[in-house]
């Protein structure tokens, strides 16, 4: 079995292979003696697989141990309010003072988390660590490797740096840095997610859109007649068979009427009762029937046409407000490119819904069914509105207030127009 000695030895290795091996071997467990060079290793190893593998392992560590320890951790701000007195003989030079073995574990610890945090780039918690290493180890002060951390925490040298370590103005100025060093690498990031869409890919999706919205309207269509041939075919047929079928009467029930036509092998009558339907719905139904392919067809593709043009319209509008208004960090073309996208997907699954509820509307004959749909439809809509706003929050990095204002007043705007041509139309 391997000791932990050899393992340690094993990290200096020049194969890159032993080395990742005696790391793992080392995180599993959980060794905090090599905590030290595994922060180096992290830092300065040839091979970039060592590197990360170093620094995941050093986290893993010191998560796995618990960090410093309750009795550790506990240090009072009080205790690290200013740097212990540096001690040096006529000569100048340092003084070493008399620390135990437990207190020098402590610092150890201290120091460990210190390159922990440098190496993860948390500057404010690497001056705290080293602060709270300095009080308990004073003899820290004559370490090369603590003197460079501290350099590299405060961006000065020597006793300079070690001062900066108890400065609460420098922890604050830190603890902004960091906090605006996050705020910059998320815009960054949000700047390069947001620069991968072009304008070639805004027109491909929109042209893509056109095509799928025109082709789910034919479609639809040509059910939505079908469907309501059929059941006018049906009507029409039960009302023909009645005019020459044989009338039978319940004599218990003079309401309940029934006829056939033919009998079974049996030699039983088959019966069967007189359609009433809804005639507002059947007349709806027999306009519908009437509809010419032509018709099916000019359609359609003036409502692609349409519905092209206003989501292209409701982009400009909601990319206007959220940029100009909101002070959002966008582009047009990430945003038309994911909402496109979004309204791609969509409108399949509306199209799909749709046929479906038409079948079903016209094979019961309407009723219940059509409110019954109406909701199911209506809730799917309200669900493409939340991620909807989700994606314009998405698109400009900032919340879902705001990216329900954008998306509101693109809408707005859109069903303004609409509201507008019906009444043209009609």
């Amino acid at each position: 079995m391997t000791t932990t000695k050899q393992l340690l030895k094993q990290l200096k290795d020049r194969d890159p292979a032993k080395r990742l091996s005696a790391i793992k071997a080392l995180a599993r467990d959980k060794e905090r003696q090599a905590l030290q060079q595994l922060a180096r290793m992290a830092g300065d190893d040839k091979d970039a697989e060592v590197r990360q593998m170093a620094r995941k392992a050093g986290s893993y560590i010191l998560a796995q141990t618990g960090g410093l320890g309750a009795d550790t951790a506990t240090t009072s701000a009080a205790s690290i309010s200013s740097p212990p007195p540096k001690m040096v003989d006529d000569k100048g030079k340092f003084i070493k003072v008399k620390v135990s073995d437990e207190d020098k574990a402590k610092a150890s610890a201290f120091l460990e988390e210190a390159m922990s945090y440098q190496i993860n780039g948390n500057r404010a918690k690497t001056l705290r660590s080293l602060a709270k290493a300095l009080v308990i180890d004073p003899n820290m002060r004559d370490d090369s490797f603590f003197t460079s951390l501290a350099e590299d925490a405060t961006g000065m040298e020597g006793e300079e740096a070690i001062q900066q370590l108890y400065d609460e103005g420098t922890h604050k100025r830190v603890n902004q840095a960091v906090h605006e060093s996050r705020l910059q690498k998320r815009v960054d990031e949000h700047s390069e997610e947001t620069s991968k869409a072009t304008w070639a890919d805004v027109v491909f999706d929109m042209g893509l859109y056109f095509v799928i919205s025109t082709v789910a309207a034919i479609i639809l269509g040509f059910i939505i007649t079908q469907s309501a041939q059929g059941y006018i075919d049906g009507i029409e047929t039960n009302w023909s068979n009645v005019s020459i079928a044989t009338r039978v009467v319940n004599p218990d029930d003079s309401t309940d009427v029934r006829y056939w036509l033919e009998r079974d092998e049996e030699g039983d009558p088959i019966y069967f009762k007189q359609a009433y339907p809804d005639m507002t719905f059947f007349a709806n139904a027999q306009q519908i029937a009437a509809t010419t392919v032509a018709t099916i067809l000019m359609a359609s593709a003036g409502f692609g046409l349409a519905s092209t043009f206003l989501l292209g319209l409701m982009n400009g509008v909601v990319h206007l407000v959220a940029a100009k208004m909101l002070s959002g960090v966008g582009r047009s073309p990430y945003l038309m490119h994911k909402v496109t996208g979004l309204f791609i997907n969509r409108t399949i699954i509306l199209g799909i819904l749709v046929g479906i509820a038409s079948l079903v509307i016209f094979g019961s004959g309407g009723g219940m069914v059509m409110q019954i749909f109406a909701g199911v439809i209506g809730l799917v809509l309200l669900l493409v509105l939340f991620k909807l706003i989700s994606t314009v929050g998405q698109a400009y990095d900032f919340g879902f207030m705001k990216g329900m204002m954008a998306t509101s007043a693109g809408s707005m705007v859109v069903a303004v127009i609409v509201g507008l041509g019906v009444v043209f139309l009609a």
